[in-house]
């Protein structure tokens, strides 16, 4: 009887998918088989579009009746609003990745979980999803850590006391770091990564750059449907490739070095996890990026004739402005040189919605006009916050030194610290990379829509 209830449903979801609109359908049952009558548009009630989007998006499970949302885990990764758009882009891809590491962790039966929504302009994660991939892959002591806390607290107590699996859990690393050896490893990846993305003359730069406006407008309307697919798949591969990093080992680090402080550090620097986590010794893009602006701006600050341009013109006024005179024709060299290579940052939020530089010269023009007044070059502030980060090293391990089996500890902590250190710092390469990518895709979906 299950079954007999259960085909037509299944079948009909189908329909809307193949239709691309809820379907009003009719069954008839004969002879052991079921035969379908109609299947036509259902008229005569208004959907919300967010069920539309969802609707797109084939690669999602079915949602359960029990599921349970959140947007917390949104709101820390995919910030700012998600249009639609993007959404049918970013949400299958991430569906995806989580598959990906699902069935390479040997949690297979996971990915019959949909973990993603679209509702009202925003993301929501599954909950049903967070319990049982935390109670499968998340030791208790980091469960109370308090970093990775996702969960309401009424279900956080049954979480708790759920029995863990250490072997399985182990076997997690080493199916990781052998498994798959060339994407995966706990160190190795962060070579792979750059190799990949970042130095590939395949996927490098370069391709994420995508082609020039004029090449775009000479495609074809298929030719422009399957460069989008390109950059599309582009995405699915790069979000794979990055999911354990960033979902399974920077999860357990940021965890295990709470739990190293708390049991093994009793000194008094009450910010020691945030010294820790914060700071790099490189220049990573968004720094260099900061400094170019602010160095900028200083030159604007220091000449009369610049700062005048400045205060009495608007975004695109001033930039016109500038070419009249000696002065401004040197910023506009320097400034078109810093244009050419962060042309596809400055947007908002991370949705391809948001206008670029190039999109939108106000971008520049008011982070110029905030940079005037402050006196410090980024870096130095940089500079600051990478030397907390060294005496909070410093401070660690030689309290911890002094505690039994000290060196070893030590020596466990400053592997867990220099891990920490390259992923920020690759973290914020990756944006850069990204960045490039996604604008790629908002060049392409603007072409679209010009056509």
């Amino acid at each position: 009887h299950r079954d007999l209830h259960s085909f037509p449903t299944r079948r009909s979801s189908d329909l809307d998918h193949y239709d691309g609109i809820p379907q009003d359908t009719e069954w008839a049952f004969a002879g052991g088989r079921f035969f379908l009558l109609q299947s036509r548009p259902i008229t005569g009630v208004g959907f919300s579009w967010d069920a539309d989007v969802d609707l797109t998006s084939r690669s999602m499970p079915e949602e359960g009746d029990d599921a349970y949302w959140t947007r917390a885990w949104i709101d820390e990764v995919w910030t700012g609003a998600i249009t639609p758009l993007f959404y049918s882009v970013r949400g299958p891809s991430w569906v995806r990745a989580r598959d990906d590491a699902m069935m390479l962790y040997g949690h297979e039966d996971l990915t019959d979980i949909r973990f993603l929504k679209f509702y009202k302009g925003e993301a929501d994660w599954s909950l049903d999803f967070e319990r049982r991939y935390v109670e499968r892959t998340m030791p208790p002591a980091f469960r109370t850590s308090g970093i990775w806390d996702h969960l309401p607290a009424s279900w956080l107590e049954e979480t708790l006391a759920k029995p863990f699996d250490y072997l399985r859990y182990a076997k997690m690393y080493g199916i990781t770091n052998f498994g798959r050896p060339d994407r995966d490893r706990l160190w190795g990846w962060f070579t792979a990564f750059q190799q990949e993305y970042f130095d590939s003359p395949v996927r490098g730069p370069e391709f994420a750059a995508g082609l020039p406006d004029a090449q775009l407008r000479k495609l074809s309307d298929t030719g422009l449907r399957l460069y989008v697919d390109r950059y599309v798949k582009h995405e699915d591969r790069y979000n794979a490739t990055w999911w354990t990093p960033a979902f399974f080992y920077f999860r357990d680090a940021v965890c295990g070095l709470k739990v190293m402080l708390e049991r093994w550090y009793d000194g008094d620097n009450p910010t020691m996890f945030t010294d820790l986590i914060s700071g790099t010794s490189e220049r990573t893009p968004t720094l260099v990026e900061s400094h170019t602006l602010w160095t900028l701006a200083q030159r604007i600050r220091a000449c009369a004739a610049l700062s005048g341009a400045f205060r009495g013109n608007g975004p695109s006024e001033f930039f016109d402005a500038c070419s009249t005179f000696d002065e401004g024709r040197e910023f506009l060299a320097d400034y078109h040189e810093f244009l050419a290579t962060s042309t596809h940052r400055g947007h908002a939020d991370r949705d391809v919605f948001y206008p670029r530089r190039s999109d939108d010269p106000s971008i520049d023009y008011n982070a110029l006009a905030s940079y005037l007044d402050v006196d410090r070059d980024p870096e130095d502030r940089e500079r600051d916050v990478a030397a907390r980060h060294a005496a909070a090293v410093a401070d660690a391990c030689a309290n911890i030194a002094r505690k039994p089996l000290g060196a070893l500890k030590v020596e466990a902590f400053r592997l867990l610290v220099g891990w920490l250190e390259k992923f920020v710092v690759i973290r914020d390469t990756e944006r850069n990379y990204i960045d490039r990518s996604t604008f790629t895709l908002r060049r392409a979906f603007l072409e679209a829509g010009r056509r």
